[in-house]
């Protein structure tokens, strides 16, 4: 039986919209540095959420060479091969954690 078949066709969200929830957009994040935030305040906030830090508060940690220096993002490629082990309810990839550890080094 599929998700569909199960009544499981439309989002969490949107479900609970149909059933009358009244969303609560987040106005105020504290966790990301303002150039983390920028890429889900533009395609998700429409521009309403805004930063109660400022990026002097969150600086870009050093010793890493940073494709934009002033953006702690970087995207590493783990492609090639997956391998995921489920421990109890928990999933970890040592491929990706040591590709990880390997572009700090």
């Amino acid at each position: 039986m599929s998700a569909a078949d199960k009544g499981l066709s439309l989002p969490l969200f949107q479900r609970l919209l149909l059933c009358g929830h009244r969303p609560y957009m987040l106005h105020e994040q504290y966790r990301m540095h303002p150039a983390v935030a920028e890429f889900p305040n533009g395609h998700f906030y429409n521009r309403f959420m805004s930063d109660a830090v400022h990026p002097s508060e969150r600086p870009v940690p050093q010793g890493f060479p940073w494709p934009q220096p002033y953006i702690p993002v970087c995207f590493i490629d783990t492609s090639g091969g997956v391998f995921e082990e489920q421990v109890d309810t928990s999933f970890k990839n040592r491929r990706e954690a040591s590709e990880a550890v390997r572009a700090l080094d």
